[in-house]
């Protein structure tokens, strides 16, 4: 099963398995297991940091201080969406085109 990438990842969906005493396996626990897609990163501790990779388009590391913040580096922030506008195609146009292409917009709309 593949998973959109619009799909939000939750702090649920971040499984961490042990590697070793001071590494974890990063998967997304919403793909199966066997599949390559469920791995997106390890976590490694090392002289008290904890380093975090992740990978994507392009790969990124980062250094934390504990592992709760580590594994909140695997999930998807929150997106709030922008208020619809609710003015007119009309009224949004006018702010943007040049005065030639407003006076084409009043002769069409006279013409209505």
């Amino acid at each position: 099963m593949r998973i959109a990438a619009c799909t939000a990842r939750s702090v649920a969906d971040v499984h961490l398995m042990p590697i070793s005493d001071c590494e974890w396996r990063v998967s997304d626990a919403r793909v199966s297991w066997e599949s390559s897609l469920c791995l997106i990163g390890f976590i490694s501790l090392s002289r008290g940091k904890y380093e975090v990779l992740e990978f994507g388009d392009p790969m990124r590391i980062f250094f934390v201080s504990s592992m709760a913040r580590a594994k909140s580096k695997f999930v998807t922030p929150a997106v709030t969406l922008p208020k619809r506008d609710q003015r007119s195609l009309d009224e949004r146009l006018e702010r943007v085109l040049p005065a030639w292409a407003r006076e084409q917009l009043g002769c069409l709309r006279e013409r209505e």
